[in-house]
């Protein structure tokens, strides 16, 4: 959160719309060479991808998912799993960031939970329906979204 009040939104904007392209073009490339993989993560690699996403998810305000599940997919992580974990640590990045984010600036409370409510109604019904269509499809799904989000703020961040 510190880090943030220190850099131009356009630039965070930036290097989060690399990040997504890159790895969601990373994911379809691979499904298609290597089938759907899923791998065991081990303790050091986790507590650097937690670090790494504890601190881009505070500077970015994106809770989590934005960065997390592109990290996942990108080592090869299947995709239920990756959307799965993504949902799930959300919850207290996004408490701690938040809380970061009141430190050093304004959060607007009201917004948050005009947003948050349908948030919740929709986790829920993407929650089912991740299980209910086949990996590959929603790999290459989820996959397509961090391109589309990735290209528009690459787009919008623009110098």
């Amino acid at each position: 959160s510190f880090t943030f009040s220190l850099m131009p939104a356009g630039k965070i904007q930036l290097i989060i719309a690399v990040l997504a392209v890159v790895s969601g073009a990373n994911s379809i490339y691979r499904s298609n060479r290597l089938g759907p993989a899923v791998r065991s993560l081990g303790p050091w690699t986790l507590l650097a991808v937690g670090m790494g996403t504890g601190f881009l998810s505070a500077l970015t305000g994106s809770s989590g998912p934005m960065v997390l599940l592109p990290i996942l997919l990108w080592m090869s992580l299947g995709a239920v799993e990756a959307v799965g974990l993504a949902q799930v640590v959300q919850i207290p990045v996004g408490l701690f960031a938040t809380a970061g984010n009141l430190a050093f600036g304004r959060v607007d409370l009201a917004l948050a939970v005009l947003v948050g409510g349908p948030m919740v109604v929709g986790s829920i019904l993407g929650a089912i329906m991740a299980h209910r269509v086949s990996a590959g499809t929603l790999k290459i799904g989820a996959s397509l979204v961090l391109i589309s989000a990735g290209a528009y703020y690459a787009l919008i961040s623009w110098p």
